[in-house]
């Protein structure tokens, strides 16, 4: 499945699909990152032309690259591993990363654990982590910087 319905047989370069990809027109950000660029993406998308290939070089939580109309060719990268491998276990593995995270306590050990030394364990164990302190780090921080767990008052009963 193709985003432009054009016969791409003659063009220059081929793309292989691993399956189905959904038009991901005004969908939102992966994850929330530090520097995402959501809250602009409107702003920021307005002042680019139409294009056919989109290249995002740090992508972070790829905001912008969700956020606008597919191109032919599009390229997402970041110098952050971690980020890398989010969206390989995304694309590869994408419903067991959904699971784990969904069966992950909203708790300071689990926050704690994903800060733990990450060199021995498997790939998809490492973006649960990573996504892990994305979600619940305070101030965004994910390296090791000044940062900690927060229990939010939003949802106290009583």
């Amino acid at each position: 499945m193709t985003h432009n319905s054009r016969d791409r047989s003659t063009d220059e370069f081929s793309i292989v699909a691993l399956g189905p990809v959904p038009d991901n027109a005004g969908a939102k950000a992966a994850f929330g990152y530090l520097g995402s660029k959501l809250r602009l993406s409107r702003q920021i998308l307005s002042y680019l032309p139409p294009h056919n290939c989109w290249v995002e070089l740090c992508c972070g939580s790829a905001a912008l690259t969700m956020a606008k109309e597919r191109a032919f060719i599009e390229v997402i990268n970041d110098l952050d591993g971690d980020v890398v491998n989010v969206f390989r276990q995304l694309r590869d593995r994408g419903e067991e990363l959904v699971r784990a995270i969904e069966l992950t306590p909203y708790s300071r050990e689990e926050f704690s654990a994903s800060r733990a030394d990450a060199s021995e364990i498997h790939d998809l164990e490492r973006a649960r982590r990573f996504l892990v302190r994305a979600m619940m780090t305070v101030n965004g921080v994910l390296g090791g910087g000044r940062g900690g767990f927060s229990l939010s008052n939003l949802y106290v009963r009583g």
